[in-house]
Protein backbone atom coordinates (compact mmCIF):
# COMPACT_ATOMS: atom_id res chain seq x y z
CA UNK A 1 0.00 0.00 0.00
CA UNK A 2 1.02 3.87 -0.73
CA UNK A 3 2.02 5.57 2.23
CA UNK A 4 -1.41 7.28 2.79
CA UNK A 5 -3.50 4.57 2.30
CA UNK A 6 -1.64 2.97 4.99
CA UNK A 7 -2.03 6.52 7.02
CA UNK A 8 -5.96 5.33 6.45
CA UNK A 9 -5.21 2.07 7.61
CA UNK A 10 -3.45 2.93 11.01
CA UNK A 11 -6.17 5.60 11.34
CA UNK A 12 -9.11 3.33 11.21
CA UNK A 13 -7.39 0.75 13.40
CA UNK A 14 -6.49 3.01 16.05
CA UNK A 15 -8.59 4.27 19.37
CA UNK A 16 -8.68 7.66 17.76
CA UNK A 17 -9.89 6.87 14.67
CA UNK A 18 -12.73 4.37 16.39
CA UNK A 19 -13.33 7.78 18.87
CA UNK A 20 -13.48 10.33 16.25
CA UNK A 21 -16.15 8.53 14.30
CA UNK A 22 -18.28 7.96 17.67
CA UNK A 23 -18.05 11.70 18.09
CA UNK A 24 -19.37 12.66 14.88
CA UNK A 25 -21.75 10.29 14.72
CA UNK A 26 -22.91 11.71 18.19
CA UNK A 27 -23.16 14.80 16.84
CA UNK A 28 -24.93 13.85 13.82
CA UNK A 29 -27.78 12.62 16.58
CA UNK A 30 -27.93 15.31 18.29
CA UNK A 31 -28.39 17.65 14.93
CA UNK A 32 -30.70 15.17 13.69
CA UNK A 33 -32.71 15.04 16.64
CA UNK A 34 -33.82 18.93 15.88
CA UNK A 35 -33.44 19.09 12.50
CA UNK A 36 -35.14 15.52 10.95
CA UNK A 37 -39.26 15.70 11.12
CA UNK A 38 -40.13 12.49 11.91
CA UNK A 39 -43.67 11.37 13.14
CA UNK A 40 -44.26 10.12 16.46
CA UNK A 41 -44.47 5.97 15.76
CA UNK A 42 -45.34 3.03 17.50
CA UNK A 43 -42.20 0.82 17.64
CA UNK A 44 -43.86 -2.80 17.92
CA UNK A 45 -45.45 -4.40 21.26
CA UNK A 46 -44.93 -7.45 22.76
CA UNK A 47 -47.05 -10.76 23.02
CA UNK A 48 -48.90 -8.97 25.99
CA UNK A 49 -51.27 -6.64 25.12
CA UNK A 50 -51.03 -3.50 27.21
CA UNK A 51 -47.55 -4.35 28.53
CA UNK A 52 -45.46 -1.03 28.99
CA UNK A 53 -43.06 0.04 25.74
CA UNK A 54 -41.04 2.30 25.07
CA UNK A 55 -43.15 4.23 23.21
CA UNK A 56 -44.76 5.96 25.79
CA UNK A 57 -41.99 7.99 26.31
CA UNK A 58 -41.96 11.39 24.91
CA UNK A 59 -39.80 14.77 24.17
CA UNK A 60 -36.41 14.51 25.83
CA UNK A 61 -36.98 12.04 28.13
CA UNK A 62 -37.19 9.68 25.32
CA UNK A 63 -34.59 11.45 23.23
CA UNK A 64 -32.07 10.70 26.12
CA UNK A 65 -33.40 7.40 27.02
CA UNK A 66 -32.18 6.52 23.48
CA UNK A 67 -28.82 8.35 23.80
CA UNK A 68 -28.32 6.27 27.28
CA UNK A 69 -29.43 2.94 25.49
CA UNK A 70 -26.82 3.59 22.47
CA UNK A 71 -23.94 3.90 25.16
CA UNK A 72 -24.77 1.23 26.38
CA UNK A 73 -25.36 -1.11 23.58
CA UNK A 74 -21.85 0.23 22.97
CA UNK A 75 -20.43 -1.04 26.04
CA UNK A 76 -22.23 -3.99 25.64
CA UNK A 77 -20.29 -4.57 22.66
CA UNK A 78 -16.64 -3.50 24.12
CA UNK A 79 -17.05 -6.31 26.77
CA UNK A 80 -18.09 -9.32 24.50
CA UNK A 81 -14.98 -8.54 22.46
CA UNK A 82 -12.73 -8.01 24.90
CA UNK A 83 -14.05 -10.84 27.23
CA UNK A 84 -14.21 -13.03 24.50
CA UNK A 85 -11.47 -11.87 21.91
CA UNK A 86 -14.43 -12.50 19.48
CA UNK A 87 -12.46 -10.30 16.40
CA UNK A 88 -9.38 -10.91 17.75
CA UNK A 89 -8.32 -7.46 17.62
CA UNK A 90 -8.71 -4.74 20.32
CA UNK A 91 -9.28 -2.13 17.44
CA UNK A 92 -12.64 -0.29 18.41
CA UNK A 93 -13.72 0.55 14.76
CA UNK A 94 -16.78 -1.17 14.93
CA UNK A 95 -18.09 1.33 17.45
CA UNK A 96 -17.79 4.73 15.10
CA UNK A 97 -19.45 1.66 12.29
CA UNK A 98 -22.70 1.19 14.63
CA UNK A 99 -22.39 4.94 15.50
CA UNK A 100 -22.88 6.12 11.65
CA UNK A 101 -25.37 3.19 11.13
CA UNK A 102 -27.49 4.46 14.13
CA UNK A 103 -27.25 7.74 12.63
CA UNK A 104 -28.42 7.19 9.59
CA UNK A 105 -31.91 6.11 11.08
CA UNK A 106 -33.01 9.07 13.09
CA UNK A 107 -36.37 6.88 13.70
CA UNK A 108 -34.67 4.75 16.25
CA UNK A 109 -31.75 7.07 17.33
CA UNK A 110 -33.62 9.97 18.12
CA UNK A 111 -35.92 8.14 20.27
CA UNK A 112 -36.63 5.41 22.49
CA UNK A 113 -37.04 2.10 20.59
CA UNK A 114 -38.11 -1.38 21.36
CA UNK A 115 -35.49 -2.24 19.12
CA UNK A 116 -32.84 -1.38 21.58
CA UNK A 117 -33.90 -3.69 24.21
CA UNK A 118 -33.96 -6.65 21.87
CA UNK A 119 -30.47 -5.98 20.71
CA UNK A 120 -28.96 -4.89 24.70
CA UNK A 121 -31.12 -8.46 25.53
CA UNK A 122 -29.51 -10.65 22.35
CA UNK A 123 -26.34 -9.07 23.38
CA UNK A 124 -26.35 -9.92 26.95
CA UNK A 125 -27.61 -13.55 26.01
CA UNK A 126 -24.70 -14.07 23.81
CA UNK A 127 -22.25 -12.62 26.56
CA UNK A 128 -23.80 -15.48 28.97
CA UNK A 129 -24.21 -18.40 26.08
CA UNK A 130 -20.40 -17.71 25.58
CA UNK A 131 -19.07 -18.75 28.98
CA UNK A 132 -20.89 -22.16 28.68
CA UNK A 133 -18.40 -23.39 25.91
CA UNK A 134 -18.11 -27.06 26.47
CA UNK A 135 -19.67 -27.07 30.15
CA UNK A 136 -23.08 -28.91 29.65
CA UNK A 137 -23.27 -29.61 33.74
CA UNK A 138 -22.15 -26.46 34.74
CA UNK A 139 -23.06 -23.83 32.64
CA UNK A 140 -27.08 -24.70 32.83
CA UNK A 141 -28.14 -22.21 35.17
CA UNK A 142 -26.67 -19.54 32.67
CA UNK A 143 -28.59 -21.54 30.34
CA UNK A 144 -31.87 -21.14 31.70
CA UNK A 145 -30.64 -17.30 32.37
CA UNK A 146 -30.18 -17.02 28.82
CA UNK A 147 -33.38 -18.25 27.98
CA UNK A 148 -35.79 -16.40 30.92
CA UNK A 149 -33.81 -13.19 29.52
CA UNK A 150 -35.52 -13.77 25.81
CA UNK A 151 -38.86 -15.02 26.81
CA UNK A 152 -39.05 -12.41 29.75
CA UNK A 153 -38.13 -9.85 26.61
CA UNK A 154 -41.06 -11.21 24.37
CA UNK A 155 -43.57 -10.01 26.53
CA UNK A 156 -42.92 -6.57 25.29
CA UNK A 157 -40.96 -7.06 22.22
CA UNK A 158 -42.43 -10.17 20.10
CA UNK A 159 -39.38 -10.17 18.18
CA UNK A 160 -37.49 -11.44 20.84
CA UNK A 161 -39.49 -15.11 20.45
CA UNK A 162 -37.74 -15.58 17.40
CA UNK A 163 -34.19 -15.83 19.02
CA UNK A 164 -35.37 -18.72 21.31
CA UNK A 165 -34.25 -21.25 18.23
CA UNK A 166 -31.44 -19.54 17.53
CA UNK A 167 -29.55 -19.79 20.91
CA UNK A 168 -30.68 -23.83 21.31
CA UNK A 169 -28.51 -23.65 18.18
CA UNK A 170 -26.11 -21.62 20.32
CA UNK A 171 -26.28 -24.00 22.77
CA UNK A 172 -24.99 -27.00 20.12
CA UNK A 173 -22.22 -24.50 18.98
CA UNK A 174 -21.08 -24.18 22.04
CA UNK A 175 -20.81 -27.89 22.55
CA UNK A 176 -22.89 -28.01 25.89
CA UNK A 177 -26.45 -29.07 24.05
CA UNK A 178 -27.66 -31.99 26.02
CA UNK A 179 -30.98 -32.97 27.73
CA UNK A 180 -29.74 -31.06 30.77
CA UNK A 181 -29.50 -27.78 29.25
CA UNK A 182 -32.31 -28.47 26.97
CA UNK A 183 -34.58 -28.87 30.19
CA UNK A 184 -32.84 -25.15 31.32
CA UNK A 185 -33.84 -23.54 28.02
CA UNK A 186 -37.51 -24.77 28.39
CA UNK A 187 -37.74 -23.63 32.25
CA UNK A 188 -36.43 -20.08 31.42
CA UNK A 189 -38.95 -20.22 28.86
CA UNK A 190 -41.53 -21.08 31.25
CA UNK A 191 -40.84 -19.60 34.47
CA UNK A 192 -41.46 -15.83 33.26
CA UNK A 193 -44.19 -16.12 31.97
CA UNK A 194 -45.64 -18.57 35.34
CA UNK A 195 -44.27 -15.84 37.54
CA UNK A 196 -46.32 -12.60 36.09
CA UNK A 197 -49.21 -14.93 35.55
CA UNK A 198 -48.91 -16.31 39.64
CA UNK A 199 -48.46 -12.47 40.67
CA UNK A 200 -51.59 -11.18 38.47
CA UNK A 201 -49.52 -8.85 36.83
CA UNK A 202 -50.94 -10.75 33.33
CA UNK A 203 -53.90 -12.43 32.40
CA UNK A 204 -54.13 -15.24 29.76
CA UNK A 205 -56.49 -13.34 27.75
CA UNK A 206 -53.63 -10.59 27.15
CA UNK A 207 -51.39 -12.64 25.38
CA UNK A 208 -51.95 -12.42 22.09
CA UNK A 209 -49.69 -12.24 18.72
CA UNK A 210 -49.38 -8.86 17.09
CA UNK A 211 -51.24 -8.85 13.58
CA UNK A 212 -52.05 -6.41 10.94
CA UNK A 213 -49.00 -4.06 12.70
CA UNK A 214 -46.72 -2.12 10.36
CA UNK A 215 -44.83 0.83 11.19
CA UNK A 216 -44.81 2.13 7.46
CA UNK A 217 -48.21 2.60 8.12
CA UNK A 218 -47.08 5.79 10.26
CA UNK A 219 -44.52 7.18 8.10
CA UNK A 220 -44.99 9.45 4.70
CA UNK A 221 -43.64 8.27 1.68
CA UNK A 222 -40.62 10.12 1.99
CA UNK A 223 -39.38 9.04 5.62
CA UNK A 224 -40.61 5.25 4.10
CA UNK A 225 -37.98 5.35 1.07
CA UNK A 226 -35.00 6.91 3.35
CA UNK A 227 -35.94 3.53 5.77
CA UNK A 228 -36.09 1.07 3.16
CA UNK A 229 -32.85 2.39 1.97
CA UNK A 230 -31.30 1.98 4.99
CA UNK A 231 -32.28 -1.51 5.13
CA UNK A 232 -31.34 -3.07 1.51
CA UNK A 233 -27.68 -1.34 2.65
CA UNK A 234 -27.74 -2.48 5.65
CA UNK A 235 -29.10 -5.85 4.73
CA UNK A 236 -26.86 -5.94 1.73
CA UNK A 237 -23.68 -5.39 3.68
CA UNK A 238 -24.03 -7.27 6.23
CA UNK A 239 -24.69 -10.40 3.83
CA UNK A 240 -21.38 -9.70 2.41
CA UNK A 241 -19.83 -8.73 5.23
CA UNK A 242 -20.58 -12.48 7.05
CA UNK A 243 -20.21 -14.32 3.93
CA UNK A 244 -16.48 -13.00 3.45
CA UNK A 245 -15.70 -13.54 6.62
CA UNK A 246 -16.96 -17.29 7.14
CA UNK A 247 -14.37 -18.35 4.58
CA UNK A 248 -10.93 -16.76 7.07
CA UNK A 249 -13.01 -18.22 10.12
CA UNK A 250 -13.33 -21.52 9.26
CA UNK A 251 -9.45 -21.60 9.87
CA UNK A 252 -9.69 -20.73 13.69
CA UNK A 253 -9.26 -23.12 16.03
CA UNK A 254 -12.48 -24.65 17.47
CA UNK A 255 -13.35 -22.41 20.21
CA UNK A 256 -12.81 -19.43 18.08
CA UNK A 257 -14.92 -20.78 15.53
CA UNK A 258 -17.31 -21.47 17.89
CA UNK A 259 -17.62 -18.36 19.25
CA UNK A 260 -17.59 -16.34 15.55
CA UNK A 261 -20.25 -18.84 14.18
CA UNK A 262 -22.70 -17.61 17.45
CA UNK A 263 -22.28 -14.24 15.98
CA UNK A 264 -22.42 -15.54 12.31
CA UNK A 265 -25.89 -17.34 13.19
CA UNK A 266 -27.69 -14.12 15.40
CA UNK A 267 -26.30 -11.86 12.39
CA UNK A 268 -28.07 -13.91 9.51
CA UNK A 269 -30.90 -14.88 11.54
CA UNK A 270 -31.24 -10.96 12.35
CA UNK A 271 -30.91 -10.17 9.00
CA UNK A 272 -33.73 -12.81 7.70
CA UNK A 273 -35.85 -11.57 10.41
CA UNK A 274 -35.61 -8.02 9.04
CA UNK A 275 -36.91 -9.35 5.42
CA UNK A 276 -39.30 -11.67 6.83
CA UNK A 277 -41.06 -9.62 9.59
CA UNK A 278 -40.55 -6.53 7.43
CA UNK A 279 -43.26 -4.73 9.09
CA UNK A 280 -41.48 -4.91 12.61
CA UNK A 281 -38.04 -3.98 11.21
CA UNK A 282 -37.64 -0.98 14.07
CA UNK A 283 -37.68 -3.88 16.09
CA UNK A 284 -34.32 -5.36 14.49
CA UNK A 285 -32.80 -2.48 12.99
CA UNK A 286 -30.10 -1.56 16.46
CA UNK A 287 -29.35 -5.42 16.72
CA UNK A 288 -28.73 -5.94 13.03
CA UNK A 289 -26.19 -2.85 13.40
CA UNK A 290 -24.33 -3.97 16.26
CA UNK A 291 -24.12 -7.60 13.59
CA UNK A 292 -23.31 -5.56 11.12
CA UNK A 293 -20.59 -3.59 12.79
CA UNK A 294 -18.99 -6.56 14.03
CA UNK A 295 -18.52 -8.23 10.84
CA UNK A 296 -17.10 -5.07 9.40
CA UNK A 297 -14.80 -4.85 11.69
CA UNK A 298 -13.70 -8.38 11.40
CA UNK A 299 -13.45 -8.29 7.67
CA UNK A 300 -11.13 -5.04 8.52
CA UNK A 301 -9.05 -6.79 10.51
CA UNK A 302 -8.79 -9.96 7.96
CA UNK A 303 -8.43 -7.22 4.96
CA UNK A 304 -6.33 -4.65 6.63
CA UNK A 305 -3.31 -5.32 4.70
CA UNK A 306 -5.02 -5.91 0.90
CA UNK A 307 -6.51 -2.15 1.12
CA UNK A 308 -9.32 -2.90 3.07
CA UNK A 309 -9.89 0.40 4.32
CA UNK A 310 -11.55 1.01 0.99
CA UNK A 311 -14.61 -1.18 2.39
CA UNK A 312 -14.85 0.27 5.71
CA UNK A 313 -14.73 4.14 4.12
CA UNK A 314 -17.50 2.90 1.56
CA UNK A 315 -19.40 1.86 3.93
CA UNK A 316 -19.32 5.27 6.23
CA UNK A 317 -19.80 7.05 3.10
CA UNK A 318 -22.91 5.56 2.08
CA UNK A 319 -24.34 6.00 5.25
CA UNK A 320 -23.58 9.33 5.65
CA UNK A 321 -25.59 10.04 2.39
CA UNK A 322 -28.50 8.31 4.40
CA UNK A 323 -28.02 10.48 7.25
CA UNK A 324 -28.17 13.00 5.13
CA UNK A 325 -31.22 11.92 3.24
CA UNK A 326 -32.74 11.81 6.82
CA UNK A 327 -32.59 15.15 7.49
CA UNK A 328 -33.77 16.46 4.47
CA UNK A 329 -36.37 13.80 3.59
Amino acid sequence: MKPTERSITLLLRSRLGAYSLVAVAAIAILIASSVAKLPAIATGRGLVTGAASADFLTGAVSFGTALIAIAVTMGAMVFINNAFNLLRTSSLLYLGVFGFMEAASPLISTRACSGMMVALVVLLAMGLIYTVYQQPVSGAKRVFLVFTLLSAGSMFQYALVAYLPVFIAGCAQMRCFTFRTLLAALTGVVVPWWIAWGFGWIDLAQITFPAGFSVFTQLDLADTAQLVAVIIVTVIVGFVMTLTNMVKVYSYNARARSLSGLLVTVTIATLMLAVIDFANITAYLPLLNCCVAYQTALFFRIKAENRGYIAVCTILSLYLILYVWALLA
